[in-house]
């Protein structure tokens, strides 16, 4: 795992457009979690687990990883969560942390 950033956006080059440490729970549109992966082994696939601030699992995305490196990302809607530390964990298929981050819904 090269970086994991949260963005407001992907830019055309496939890269975070800004990088994003907290945001409003006002805010209606997508935040993205970025991931730059550089496996030795490919293809093969990881996920983002989006989890809440109450620890709930609110999305378990699938990503592709075919080539060295890999941009790859997913994305929520924020609208309506309830303030406190969202945590994207980026895992194997199999189900090993490979790293997590923290957003600060506020």
């Amino acid at each position: 795992m090269e970086n994991i950033t949260f963005t407001s956006d992907i830019n055309e080059g496939n890269k975070p457009a800004d990088e994003l440490e907290s945001v409003s729970i006002n805010e209606t549109g997508k935040i993205y979690c970025y991931t730059r992966v550089n496996s030795p082994t490919v293809p093969q696939s990881i996920r983002h687990v989006w989890v809440d601030p109450d620890g709930k699992i609110i999305a378990d995305i699938k990503l592709n990883v075919s080539s060295r490196p890999t941009d790859t990302w997913s994305f929520i809607s924020i609208y309506g969560m309830k303030p406190g530390k969202l945590q994207v964990q980026v895992k194997t298929a199999q189900g090993e942390i490979l790293a997590k981050r923290d957003l600060l819904v506020q």
